[in-house]
């Protein structure tokens, strides 16, 4: 008897559990087709964040949170088969209750499978159930209990044991039936598992007539010819082509720099105008025409360039002139320079469809909350993206530089480590890991490990400057120097004042004296502030100790040139001192040092030279008028009533 009762019990118990389990396939497969993804763009195309929502009838009129679409330039909805439609309106909203209704973009008038609302009200201790998207992971679900029934700003609100994560907001809270009770809309950080969702019925969705989003987002889904791209630079993922907009008047490039490279930890980067082909352009590729650049929201040279520090985002535009429309297919180049420039885009590729890539929409989202400064956000993201792809060299390089912004350099090493361990013909790894060896003042293991980034990117200027730097510290002068020869004889190279001030320094440590003058030379002429020449006299005062016969570093910064006015060759010295005051003297090469005529004028900050000619008696003769730029100077000379062409450069002593 009591083995039958035993066996009874255990039937029963199968029964029950096989009846939850049915009931919550149930409702899966009620909601999976029913509730969606939602991926928006900022005013720039760029990501900006995900959530969910649900469809409530087959027109395709959906809801969700009204804080996922705010702030929204478009967005896009994405159901479990993979079907994507743009978001057309928001036909009602409540800011406070945090719903929105939408409408969607339904060209062939398609039917959409929908959740309806629960007529009945949940309690305490009810079974609920909710289909959402944590961080980006599409049709997650779950299960809960009601926890308890509040009420706060929201109105009434539902707390859940259902866990819900950033991504889930707006998504549906469904009781046992499958039909909708409530919205995630958030979490309590205070404590565990405690999320809420808002209340939501029939009834008080026909009470939400006024529609505040409307208000405060009028740009959304009103940009016409807005081409989202989100296409990353040939070369490099640090610069991102998001948009395109065709104006009547302008054709308007969006683009985002991550700063990620830690050899640089501000970067600066530009725009040049009236450049040609030098400088940023459009070509249209079936007809060549291209379309230069005009202006951008950059600085403009190097001197007036845009900082981005470490670990940040920089979002620009750049203005070309008008271009159809109709365009198919364009480059986007910055002279011959790969890592700002795009090649090949189709763009009647993305016209009707914005493309969604979810580990790339997961990356520049990272990005672009890096430029809000919410590095706790990028990491879960980034991290996020390596539970998918263990070896993913952006999540893997990022993470290692938040983690050295954030003074974690034990976990900057292992991510670096992780990237040359996957990635060994990549420069990244090594070139980020040296720099975390070299704020340790660890040089040997940072220079071993730029090193292997120089052997990998072989004619990269700045990689050198940056060793021979750290040589100098280890003493190494010799190794220094050939550094800083190379990186100086590359055109690219920009940094032309701290090379030679090192350079100047390693010369002086070799005791090549003459050297080091030159260089010290070199260097003034390349200062651009006062500081940096003050640094520069320093240095030369300390191989040229000052008396009363000597020059300064100042008045050898010119020095001796040789040149021509009109078809005579010259000679002529020149010193420029502090005060904008300049002097010295020139003669006919041909006819010797007797013939010896005084020069005595002024110069600006912009090269502008003005030059008084004076005989041997003091008597006025004429007047260079010209400019000095570096080692060259040009203008005219006027005298005796006619004016001739100089020419003049620096002479190599």
């Amino acid at each position: 008897m009591k083995k039958l009762i035993y066996t009874t019990v255990v039937s029963l118990l199968s029964l029950l559990l096989l009846s939850c389990s049915k009931g919550a396939k149930t409702v899966l497969e009620k909601a999976e087709m029913a509730t969606f993804i939602i991926y928006t763009f900022d005013e720039y195309g760029s990501p900006a964040g995900s959530g969910s929502g649900f469809f409530i009838d087959k027109e395709g009129i959906g809801i969700t949170n009204y804080h996922v679409l705010d702030g929204a330039q478009k967005a896009v909805l994405r159901l479990k088969d993979g079907k994507e439609y743009e978001i057309d309106k928001v036909l009602a909203s409540d800011k406070k209750w945090d719903i929105a209704k939408f409408s969607v973009v339904n060209k062939e008038n398609e039917h959409f499978s929908y959740l309806k609302f629960s007529n009945d009200e949940v309690s305490q201790g009810d079974k609920v159930y909710n289909l959402g998207a944590p961080i980006g992971l599409e049709q997650t679900f779950a299960d809960g209990l009601v926890s308890s029934i509040r009420t706060d700003s929201h109105g009434q609100i539902i707390q859940v044991s259902i866990p819900i994560s950033g991504g889930s907001s707006g998504s549906p809270i469904m009781n046992e039936y499958g039909d909708v009770v409530g919205v995630a809309t958030f979490k309590s950080t205070r404590g565990e598992n405690i999320n809420f969702g808002v209340a939501i019925s029939d009834e008080k969705l026909s009470l939400m007539t006024s529609n505040p989003f409307e208000k405060s987002n009028r740009q959304f889904n009103k940009k016409e010819n807005f081409v989202i791209l989100n296409v990353p630079s040939d070369q490099e993922s640090d610069l991102i082509l998001n948009a395109l907009e065709f104006k009547k008047d302008a054709t308007i490039a969006y683009l985002s720099y991550t700063n990620l490279d830690m050899s640089m930890n501000g970067s600066a980067i530009w725009c040049k105008t009236g450049a040609g082909d030098d400088g940023f352009y459009i070509k249209d590729n079936d007809s060549s025409k291209k379309y230069y650049i005009v202006s951008s929201t950059l600085g403009i040279s190097h001197e007036q360039s845009t900082s981005v520090p470490l670990a940040t985002v920089c979002k620009f535009q750049v203005y070309f002139p008008a271009i159809s429309n109709n365009v198919k297919s364009i480059d986007i180049k910055e002279g011959n320079n790969p890592r700002w420039s795009f090649s090949d885009i189709n763009l009647d590729n993305y016209r009707n469809n914005i493309k969604i890539d979810m580990d790339n929409y997961q990356k520049e989202y990272a990005y672009s909350t890096m430029h809000e400064g919410e590095l706790d956000t990028a990491t879960s993201i980034f991290e996020s993206i390596l539970d998918n792809d263990p070896e993913n060299i952006q999540a893997l390089n990022a993470l290692g530089i938040i983690s050295y912004v954030i003074d974690n350099n034990q976990d900057a090493i292992r991510y670096f480590s992780e990237v040359i361990k996957n990635h060994p013909n990549s420069s990244t790894g090594y070139l980020n890991r040296s720099c975390v060896y070299k704020y340790q003042n660890d040089l040997e293991k940072a220079v071993a490990d730029l090193t292997k980034a120089i052997n990998i990117e072989k004619d990269n200027p700045d990689f050198l400057a940056d060793r021979a730097a750290m040589y100098i510290s280890l003493k190494k002068w010799n190794e220094a120097k050939a550094d800083l020869d190379n990186a100086l004889s590359m055109s690219e190279f920009v940094d032309r004042f701290n090379a030679y001030y090192l350079r100047g320094a390693c010369n002086t440590q070799l005791e090549d004296i003459k050297a080091a003058t030159e260089d010290l030379k070199q260097a003034y002429n390349y200062a651009t502030t006062e500081e940096m020449k003050q640094m520069v006299v320093s240095a030369y005062e300390k191989i040229h100790p000052q008396d009363d016969n000597s020059q300064s570093v100042q008045d050898v910064a010119a020095s001796y040139f040789r040149g021509s006015i009109g078809s005579f060759p010259i000679v002529m010295y020149l010193t420029l001192s502090n005060g904008g005051k300049v002097s010295g003297w020139y003669y006919y090469e041909s006819k010797g040092a007797n013939n010896k005529l005084v020069l005595s004028g002024n110069y600006n900050q912009d090269g502008d030279i003005t030059l008084y000619e004076f005989d041997e008696t003091g008597n006025h003769t004429g007047k260079f008028v010209g400019r000095y730029n570096n080692r060259d100077y040009s203008g005219t000379f006027n005298a005796y009533g006619s004016s001739s062409s100089y020419s003049f450069s620096l002479i190599e002593l």
